[in-house]
């Protein structure tokens, strides 16, 4: 399907209005347990510890956020979902979203808001250039349209591509969390480590721990199960705790953020860490947990079990 004939079809499903379909969409916001003896400390630059202000402002943020309101608009609305973030945008939305900034997790809608003020031109362009890739003036022309409607039904394919990339960092922001959890309940001694500038390259957390009195760094990479074609051809084919071998500019990333932190250890290849739901809505990874309003989340305990049974 070409670029066009993509928008076409996408363009028809609004307009037709498309609504009544029950499509069972799970988001993956993943919540955590309240511990009211944890202790409160968080360092701003990568060391992991649990925040117990953070957390509650996170659980919050879950509890409150409406989600049956996004059901099926990222299956109705795709035009924008196949286009790489250029680099500063991904730079920016993981610092806004990233464990390390503050204490304020924002809901979606007032993540949409802020990146439609903050990014909103240059999402709207990368939208008009994929429409018309061919004819820079109809570009220019639609993305005038965008701008001067901010209703305009073309922002909803920008919406639906962003509401799957908060849900995507939230995700992460959790299974970090329950990483910390377990290693705090467990009195374990690993150093659980992130920073946006690792997650923009691939990395979205590291496990440091010793194996057989060997100091080991262990880069995760989350990856969910999906069944959108694209994402299948990439992803899909690797299995949980998969092995994959770290690239030049991650690994000088990482070494640099060791160096913050004094760590000097052997640095292992990248793990796949997996989350998602079968085709018949089942939990396929142990460690997943569904809660009564039909959240799926990270068990603290069975997490970090599995870490622990295959980071050697």
């Amino acid at each position: 399907m070409n670029m066009l004939k993509c928008f076409q079809k996408c363009w028809f499903v609004e307009k037709t209005k498309i609504y009544n379909i029950k499509l069972k969409t799970l988001y993956f916001i993943k919540l955590i347990g309240y511990n009211s003896h944890i202790n409160i400390f968080m360092r701003t630059v990568m060391k992991i510890q649990f925040n117990q202000d953070k957390v509650n402002n996170f659980l919050k943020v879950v509890f409150s956020q409406d989600f049956e309101q996004y059901y099926g608009m990222t299956n109705t609305y795709k035009c924008f979902e196949e286009q790489n973030l250029t680099a500063e945008i991904k730079a920016s939305v993981l610092k806004k979203l990233s464990v390390t900034n503050h204490l304020n997790v924002p809901s979606f809608e007032e993540f949409w808001n802020w990146i439609r003020v903050k990014h909103g031109t240059q999402l709207s362009l990368m939208l008009t250039s994929f429409i018309y890739p061919r004819d820079e003036k109809k570009a220019t022309h639609l993305k005038n349209v965008m701008r001067n409607n901010r209703d305009d039904d073309l922002w909803m394919h920008i919406k639906a591509r962003v509401y799957k990339k908060w849900c995507s960092i939230v995700t992460e922001m959790q299974c970090v969390y329950a990483v910390a959890e377990g290693v705090h309940n467990n009195s374990l001694n690993w150093t659980v480590l992130v920073s946006p500038e690792l997650d923009a390259i691939g990395i979205d957390f590291v496990v440091v721990k010793e194996v057989e009195g060997i100091k080991k760094v262990y880069p995760i990479q989350i990856k969910k199960d999906s069944f959108n074609a694209y994402a299948q051809k990439k992803y899909n084919a690797l299995e949980n705790f998969d092995k994959v071998s770290i690239k030049k500019k991650a690994l000088q990333e990482l070494n640099h953020e060791l160096e913050k932190q004094k760590i000097k250890a052997h640095i292992e290849s990248i793990t796949i860490l997996k989350y998602g739901v079968t085709r018949n809505d089942e939990l396929p990874y142990d460690y997943l947990k569904r809660s009564e309003n039909g959240f799926v989340y990270y068990d603290s305990k069975l997490l970090t079990e599995a870490l622990d049974k295959n980071l050697n």
